[in-house]
């Protein structure tokens, strides 16, 4: 093939590669090779022409090669296996507009045009959709249908139903034009949030994700971004909220964020919203709006609806899930008869607002890590399991915490205070005080774990007040407790099984099994204790009470392949 002057001969060949992550890739490479004289080793060249990108894409599409589109340009110099230098003296790159619809037949078309975002309400949110009107960028996936009803809404008049079909799961669709959306303004990417109001007959929970997609087959494959998870109710209209997502402001690239069920199950939608969000740190980590207490039904005032939807969130809720902010008035993310009486009193002019429970907490969703500075004390849940509400935890200020997750493969998590090593925090100083509602349909354990510094020696201790265990991850201890491996010692009254780990000749940790578990034969128990460190740790025999110092101390909460809460209404180890 000749462009402009030379001679070129035209190749292809097919790179196959792989990720950092080990999944592989691959995708066609075209070669145009000038025949020209080689350059001459071991003395200085000189180059110098002109290069016509565009007569090459032009030479490689009448050669039959498939074309996409023109990402970007980029001039390189490789060498193998020599010693060399190279001087770039000028370069001038240029596009000629003359040629933009050269290629109309590879040419990529915006599927928007061009706008100014659109403006943030007062209440934050750029997109609303109410479904009082028809809305064409509103739809549902081939297997079920979408339809404007009043049989049931939350605001208005009337919402959006989808129903399923006899196959396939149902699923919202809310087509998003990237130039509704503001981009940023310090080159960082924009950060958004989406939710909705989402009423079912049965329990479900819903998959969330931003869809990316193209009408035109040169672009790159479709791509499914999960975005978070959360469980709606049966029987009452659930807040979906907290769903952070990103984008690129990609205008040849189709967005939809979707909300889909994780089983065959109608449901309705109402009041829709993309609104802007914080920073990173933000997510997930979710505090009582105080400025809303009451206003349950989001319009604006407190009056007797509130009172009716409080009432149907306390019947909805009751004696399923722990943490339900449904019908919450008072802030602690708990749906329950006192929520109930304090709307009721203000409503009814009895009382002139709605307090407070000073005991102020915050709602974990999923995986987290939350630090509460005014006690130094640590927060941190593990699940597998990113924005997530089938993982979901309230921590409160005094360090107390109600967790719960559903149907989880290996769930942990810890409330914890870490000590300087230097700081003079003796173990004779701690006392530990708890009491707990546990429950789990399989494997758990629940125990106080730490470390403790004696001179250059540090010794970890583990206490456990109940545990069942079902499967091989402990097999190990139910072994040794059930031959009686383990010796038994007595602390405030309380047998327990003790075991011993040496390191290099002296005791590296030391564990407690309590005798009297009341979780062994059962799926739920009360839990409750109270003693002096010391008379834990007296057992060890280089342990002095008057120089031995708390280097880390929580307690924990690990579960496997099961549902679950441990609800810690005291916990004090300090």
């Amino acid at each position: 093939m000749i462009i402009g002057v030379t001679t070129y001969d035209l190749f292809w060949s097919f790179h196959v590669g792989q990720t950092f992550d080990g999944s592989g890739y691959n995708y066609p490479m075209y070669w145009s090779v000038a025949r020209r004289d080689q350059l001459e080793l071991n003395t200085n060249n000189h180059l110098e022409g002109t290069i016509d990108v565009g007569e090459h894409l032009r030479a490689w599409a009448s050669a039959g090669l498939d074309l996409g589109y023109l990402y970007d340009v980029k001039f390189g110099i490789e060498a193998y296996n020599s010693n060399g230098s190279a001087k770039l003296i000028s370069m001038d790159t240029h596009m000629d507009m003359a040629t933009e619809e050269l290629f109309d037949k590879y040419k990529v078309h915006e599927p928007y045009e061009w706008h100014d975002p659109l403006p943030a309400g007062k209440d934050g949110r750029i997109i609303k959709v109410d479904f009082e009107t028809e809305n064409d960028k509103v739809g549902c996936n081939s297997e079920s249908t979408a339809k404007l009803t009043k049989d049931a809404f939350f605001s208005g008049e009337q919402s959006l139903n989808i129903c399923c079909g006899k196959k396939g799961s149902s699923a919202f669709y809310y087509e998003l034009d990237p130039y509704d959306l503001p981009t940023s303004t310090d080159g960082t990417v924009a950060r958004f949030q989406t939710g909705a109001r989402i009423y079912a007959d049965k329990d479900t929970s819903f998959e969330v994700y931003l869809y990316e997609y193209n009408d035109e087959e040169i672009l790159p494959q479709n791509k499914t971004y999960h975005i978070g998870k959360r469980i709606c109710k049966a029987g009452q209209w659930i807040n979906i909220r907290g769903l952070f997502f990103d984008f690129q402001h990609d205008n040849f690239r189709k967005y939809s964020i979707v909300f889909e069920a994780d089983s065959n199950v109608d449901f309705y939608i109402d009041d829709f919203f993309i609104s802007s969000a914080g920073s990173a740190d933000d997510m997930a980590i979710q505090t009582f709006d105080a400025e809303k207490r009451g206003d349950l039904n989001g319009d604006g005032t407190i009056n007797s609806f509130d009172l009716v939807g409080c009432r149907k969130a306390l019947l909805t809720s009751t004696g399923n899930y722990l943490i339900d902010d449904g019908g919450d008035v008072n802030g602690d993310f708990k749906t329950n008869v006192s929520d109930l009486v304090l709307l009721t009193k203000y409503v009814l002019g009895v009382s002139e607002e709605i307090p407070l429970t000073e005991n102020e907490a915050f709602l974990l969703t999923g995986d987290n890590v939350f630090r509460n500075t005014d006690n130094n004390n640590a927060f941190e849940v593990s699940a597998f399991r990113q924005n997530d509400d089938t993982v979901s935890t309230i921590v409160r200020r005094d360090g107390t915490f109600t967790a719960e997750w559903n149907r989880i493969a290996d769930y942990t998590c810890g409330s914890f205070t870490e000590y300087d090593e230097y700081a003079s925090n003796y173990c004779k100083d701690f006392d530990i005080n708890y009491c707990a509602d546990i429950s789990s349909t399989n494997d758990i354990d629940v125990f106080l774990r730490g470390s403790v510094q004696e001179d250059n020696q540090w010794i970890g201790f583990e206490i456990h007040e109940c545990f069942k265990w079902n499967s091989y991850t402990k097999s190990d201890i139910s072994k040794a407790i059930d031959s009686g491996k383990y010796e038994t010692v007595t602390v405030n009254g309380v047998e327990y099984y003790m075991n011993k780990e040496y390191r290099a000749g002296k005791i590296s940790n030391l564990y407690f099994y309590r005798k009297d578990d009341t979780m062994k034969h059962s799926d739920s128990c009360f839990i409750e204790n109270k003693y002096n460190l010391s008379d834990f740790l007296e057992e060890c025999s280089i342990y002095n009470e008057e120089i031995a110092c708390v280097t880390k101390i929580g307690m924990y909460v690990e579960s496997y392949d099961s549902n679950g809460y441990a609800d810690f209404k005291e916990l004090s180890f300090t």
